[in-house]
């Protein structure tokens, strides 16, 4: 049986791997080897831009290159798109993020027999015009991709409301190792060298620094946390944009002294098992693979109810659900975990059932392939039919 390739287009963060480049990383190296050969491409404006996606694809024996824009709206970089295709014999163009998507569409164009598939991992907290515009352009795209993936129901809905077609979209959820999960019992070294203390009350927040993931709400719920619970600590993972302005205004809130930025780390399980609560203050989700990470780590959970937070995190079942935007209600929640060992370890031990069921990485995988497969057994089937 011939193998089928599968280029992925996505512009990767120079600052980690986040969710849709995590997402990428797990897809690749777990695709069966024997039906499948995956390259991945990296959107860059710069050579000298060092991404942490291509260095762990490497590690995994993925082929990688890379796909400079020499501007904001490079033309140029569809034709060299197509080339890169070619150049590995794919058939399949398999696009990550907007960008991915608007390159994906008109390298389409130039290369008609190539399938084009996208997955839509969530949206940007739709504030401004440009991120607006942005979110259009998107939507313009993928309407006219093969097959169009979707991580959660709500990202779903709201494409059927655009009036998308409904035989285009395919509901694959993110997923997690569950296996790489097991009881972190040897966290002790990783408390001392963070001098966290037994009595110590734990926050944990993980996702870029950047304004769609809602930090700013969680430090001003913090002055009132702190003065119900003097011995509680934050630890916030990940880097982005927002770290020098976050900084800052944890100083002008007094709380710098209860904070730790600890930036972007790949040993993601050692830091769950500190946290005796994970919060997720997002303004925008798509199906957020930390929140799922925190599910299968046992942890109890405070998100917003925004995008697929909800079809996961049912409110006081496998989670504690608020309204984004609202340091008060951050507060009153955080508190009632803290406050209360039963309820945050009937939450944790809830959304660890629900995470094993429907999250695991190799259901995951199982639909991917089987979508890959059915693109080009369609084609196939099509050009049957025209020779008839």
């Amino acid at each position: 049986m011939k193998k089928i390739t599968i280029l992925h287009l996505i512009y990767s963060w120079k600052t980690g791997i986040y969710g849709a480049e995590r997402i990428v990383l797990k897809l690749v190296s777990n695709l069966s080897k024997s039906k499948f050969n995956c390259v991945v491409v990296t959107i860059k404006h710069s050579k000298k831009d060092k991404i942490p996606l291509l260095k762990e694809l490497n590690k995994n024996g993925i082929v990688t290159d890379s796909l400079i824009l020499k501007g904001r709206f490079d033309i140029t970089s569809v034709v060299r798109c197509k080339n890169l295709l070619k150049k590995y014999k794919a058939e399949i163009l398999h696009c990550h993020g907007y960008k991915a998507d608007i390159i994906g569409l008109f390298t389409g164009i130039l290369l008609p027999k190539i399938k084009l598939v996208a997955t839509l991992h969530g949206w940007w907290a739709r504030e401004s015009f440009k991120l607006k515009f942005y979110e259009f352009l998107d939507l313009f795209a993928v309407k006219r991709f093969d097959r169009i993936i979707v991580v959660s129901k709500a990202i779903q809905a709201t494409l059927l409301s655009k009036r998308f077609f409904k035989g285009k979209l395919e509901l694959i959820h993110n997923g997690v190792e569950i296996s790489r999960f097991i009881d972190e019992k040897n966290s002790e070294s990783l408390k001392a060298r963070l001098k966290i203390n037994k009595e110590d009350k734990v926050i944990g927040l993980v996702g870029r620094l950047g304004k769609e993931k809602g930090h700013i709400y969680l430090l001003e719920a913090m002055p009132d946390i702190i003065e119900q619970f003097p011995k509680v600590k934050v630890i916030i993972l990940g880097e982005g944009i927002l770290e020098n302005e976050l900084k800052t205004y944890a100083k002008k809130l007094k709380i710098s002294d209860k904070l730790m930025f600890l930036g972007f780390k790949k040993d993601m399980v050692r830091f769950y098992a500190l946290m005796d609560v994970f919060v997720l203050p997002s303004l925008s989700e798509g199906l957020p693979v930390a929140l799922l990470e925190a599910m299968v780590a046992r942890k109890a959970i405070v998100a917003t109810n925004v995008g697929g937070i909800p079809s996961v995190i049912k409110n006081m079942e496998t989670g504690i659900l608020i309204e984004p935007k609202n340091s008060n209600l951050l507060v009153k929640a955080i508190s009632k975990v803290l406050n209360n060992k039963n309820l945050a370890f009937q939450l944790a031990v809830n959304a660890r059932r629900i995470a094993e069921c429907t999250f695991s990485i190799d259901a995951m995988i199982k639909k991917y392939e089987k979508v890959y497969c059915d693109m080009l057994s369609a084609n196939k089937k099509q050009k049957n039919k025209q020779r008839i």
